[in-house]
């Protein structure tokens, strides 16, 4: 198998965990496009808001879709 296949094959497998987290949420918004190179869907899991994200970029750049949506969403990702 070449790289470029693995990484295709990790990548689909990434998708595919985070569908099913998606699909276990309580009131999810269901994957709508962001404000960026992303899809995004919130809900809650247990008492606490979860918001996911689906880059729309090649692995390298998706740095890029995180970025912009922690900025949109005005996030604080330190630690409590």
């Amino acid at each position: 198998m070449t790289k470029d296949k693995k990484d295709r094959n990790s990548a689909d497998h990434l998708r595919s965990i985070v569908d099913r987290i998606e699909r276990d949420l309580t009131r999810s918004t269901g994957w709508r496009a962001g404000k960026g190179d992303y899809y995004f869907a919130k809900g809650f899991r247990g008492s606490h808001e979860v918001l996911l994200l689906k880059p729309t970029t090649y692995m390298n750049l998706s740095g890029r879709a995180v970025r912009d949506a922690l900025h949109f969403y005005k996030c604080d990702i330190r630690s409590e």
